[in-house]
């Protein structure tokens, strides 16, 4: 694989707009690894980067499906490859950013999938029948993994493979802010969400595909139709939210917490310092 940057980091910790400054001054494009932005239709409460917000540069990887379709990440190593590939074609540099750490991995580190069989799990099966397709798969789980629905929905995705290979032309960095910093900005951010409308996205959505497609699977748009089915109050769902996605920031802080490939920046200027290294090497 030729010369790529990734920008990985929790969410609202300021990634997206990390990736276009740095697409800008060195000349990039941008493949979105988040589980989320793939909806069409989801925009306002994935935080999904506008027209004005992408500057002009290409962004890949977004609203690529419909929220009443599952995606998995064998899928999106294979339309993601296909955006580096094009990226490349241009000359410029390719720059994978985002939350969803097993899609990166499965980039960066080549997991590998039966080429036959794209991996398609809906993600609102629950654990028993989970257990039943992995093992009807043959795939071998851990006795812990078998255990954590979470776990085993994205060890029978990547099809049982570890992905232990290291990326020898990538260069990983981790945006990381201080946990006060960053509840605090997921705050403010979901109560901007509000009041950009998300409500009414949320039952747009609702009306089109139902209550219970998988792209309501994320944190935002549960709590919100359990607000529009009378189920909750406004203040609730919103807390729901606001919990939800800092939940999802632990989550993902731990998952990158086990890649020692990943160089943690705090901002721009060291992100453009270690870039310039990395190209010109």
């Amino acid at each position: 694989m030729a010369s790529i940057v990734a920008v990985v980091g929790q969410t609202g910790s300021g990634k997206t707009s990390l990736a276009v400054d740095i697409a800008k001054k060195f000349n990039g494009e941008i493949v979105c690894a988040d589980s989320r932005t793939i909806y069409k239709g989801m925009d306002i409460g994935t935080a999904k980067p506008t027209m004005l917000q992408q500057q002009g540069i290409t962004h890949y990887c977004l609203n690529i499906i419909n929220p009443n379709q599952n995606y998995s990440v064998a899928q999106f190593k294979k339309d993601s490859l296909k955006a580096i590939d094009i990226i490349y074609s241009k000359g410029k540099v390719p720059i994978i950013v985002g939350g969803s750490g097993l899609y990166i991995d499965a980039v960066l580190y080549d997991y590998e999938f039966d080429k036959n069989d794209i991996r398609t799990i809906d993600r609102t099966l629950d654990l028993k029948k989970l257990q039943k397709i992995a093992l009807k798969l043959e795939l071998k789980p851990s006795e812990q993994t078998m255990k954590n629905k979470q776990h085993l929905l994205r060890f029978i995705e990547r099809d049982g493979q570890p992905g232990t290979k290291k990326p020898t032309e990538a260069l990983i960095l981790g945006l990381k802010l201080d946990k006060n910093i960053l509840d605090q900005r997921i705050n403010v951010r979901v109560n901007q969400m509000f009041d950009n409308g998300l409500v009414d996205e949320a039952k747009k959505l609702e009306k089109k595909w139902g209550r219970h497609p998988p792209a309501f699977q994320t944190p935002g748009y549960g709590p919100i139709i359990s607000y529009t089915q009378g189920e909750c109050s406004i203040e609730e769902a919103k807390h729901k939210f606001i919990q939800n996605d800092k939940n999802l920031a632990k989550k993902q802080m731990t998952w990158f917490k086990r890649n020692k490939d990943i160089i943690w920046i705090s901002n721009i200027l060291e992100a453009e310092q270690l870039i310039n290294d990395y190209l010109i090497q």
